[in-house]
């Protein structure tokens, strides 16, 4: 014969504990099974409200079901509005603001950092130049101070290539000037004295009778450094005797030349010829003079 199943709750389940049903059969009594009833949970009521901006202050709930009373914590934190502006911060002072809690009416203050200066690139207030420095600056862009001045180096000059005004010799200085490309300004300069130019002149001609003279002299200005004698030149003979003794048999013979430019004279001598004997009559004769041999 089966059971006959019957359920009786053994323990009501409660809002933290399950509760317990058990199964048994009718006729005997019988425990068949246990089923547990799952707990329903708190059924919480706000019963108390803390303020949130307080430090540990907490909201209060109670179950209405089991009158459980638990607690939670609020932030602790205000409900700030936006910052507002009470002075405005500049770019070198403070500024200063306040904001409000909207639960607490709470009223907080800040001091508000200066801002600082946002520079400027560096502008040219006055440009260098050739001799005079320059100066350039930057300036805020908020308040639209100086914020920081630097001065430009000075450019220098840039000449052109030299132009000679005027050119140097021997005797005298020279000139030249180059000017400034930037400026105009126009430096002189001397050119120094230019070397004496050398070259050996005849001052007199040599003869065959007298030396000559040479100088070394500056072909530029005439200025004489030193002189030299030239060597007596040699006679420049005719070509031609001016006077002409023939040699004879016993007598010697002579020519004599004569210089074209002066009266110096050369001779040039022939020794005799000797005589030149032919025998004839029993005589013997020379047959260039006539001379008749002699004994003895």
């Amino acid at each position: 014969m089966s059971h006959v199943e019957v359920s009786a709750v053994e323990q009501q389940a409660g809002c933290e504990v399950d509760g317990i049903v058990k199964y048994y059969c009718e006729i005997c009594d019988t425990v068949l099974r246990y089923e547990n009833i799952k707990h329903e949970g708190h059924i919480w009521t706000l019963t108390s409200s803390g303020i949130a901006c307080k430090a540990g202050a907490v909201n209060e709930y109670t179950c209405s079901k089991c009158k459980k009373v638990k607690t939670e914590a609020l932030s602790g934190t205000h409900t700030w509005s936006r910052w507002r502006d009470i002075t405005v911060a500049t770019c070198e002072k403070e500024g200063l603001r306040g904001r409000t809690c909207s639960v607490c009416g709470e009223y907080e203050k800040q001091t508000v950092s200066a801002l600082g200066h946002k520079d400027s690139a560096w502008v040219v207030k006055t440009a260098a130049t050739c001799s005079s420095q320059g100066l350039k600056t930057k300036t805020c862009s908020v308040c639209g101070e100086v914020t920081d001045k630097s001065t430009i180096a000075v450019l220098g000059h840039v000449y052109g290539e030299w132009v000679v005004d005027k050119s140097a010799d021997c005797t005298e200085k020279g000139l030249r000037h180059r000017d400034c490309t930037n400026c105009g300004k126009r430096l002189y300069e001397d050119i120094g004295n230019a070397e004496h130019h050398y070259e050996w002149v005849t001052v007199r001609e040599a003869t065959c009778t007298q030396q000559g003279l040479k100088a070394y002299k500056c072909t530029v200005c005439g200025e004489q450094s030193e002189t030299e004698d030239i060597d007596i030149a040699q006679h420049s003979m005719l070509e031609n005797p001016t006077t002409i003794v023939k040699e004879g048999c016993t007598t010697d013979g002579y020519s004599i030349y004569s210089c074209r430019d002066c009266s110096y004279t050369e001779t040039v001598r022939y020794s005799a010829l000797g005589h030149q004997w032919e025998h004839k009559d029993d005589t013997d004769v020379c047959s260039r003079c006539g001379e008749v041999k002699t004994d003895g």
